[in-house]
Order: structure tokens, then C-alpha cells, then sequence
């Protein structure tokens, strides 16, 4: 996640706001770049993951 404060309210993080990081965006060019690899999630149930719902949702546009 972010260590930029002002992505965070009472410490739960606002995604949106981590999405428009330059931080961010550096990771997705770098997941994209390993992404012809795999890309994996240990989590039990997915769809609760940050990968899902922070990640997936910003590649989305850059896959289109």
C-alpha cells in the first residue's frame, strides 16, 4: 500500500486516491511488465483482496 498519508482516513485507505499516485502507477507499469509470467492471489477469498479491487480495476482501462 501507499506511504502517502492523504491516501488514508482513519486509516482506512481511499483507493482512488492510491490509484492516482505516481507510486501507483509505477507498480502497475511493473506488473504489467511480470504479468507475462503470472500474477497469483494467496488470499481465501479473492474478490477481498487489494489485487481485485484496487489493481484489477485500474488495469482495466490500460487492457481495453
Amino acid at each position: 500500500m501507499s506511504s502517502n498519508p492523504n491516501c488514508y482516513v482513519d486509516g482506512k485507505a481511499l483507493y482512488e486516491r492510491i490509484a492516482a499516485t505516481e507510486e501507483f502507477g509505477i507498480g502497475v507499469q511493473r506488473l504489467l511488465k511480470g504479468a507475462q509470467k503470472a500474477l497469483m492471489c494467496a488470499e481465501k477469498d479473492p474478490m477481498t483482496c487489494h489485487r481485485a479491487i484496487l489493481v484489477c480495476q485500474n488495469l482495466r482501462p490500460i487492457g481495453a
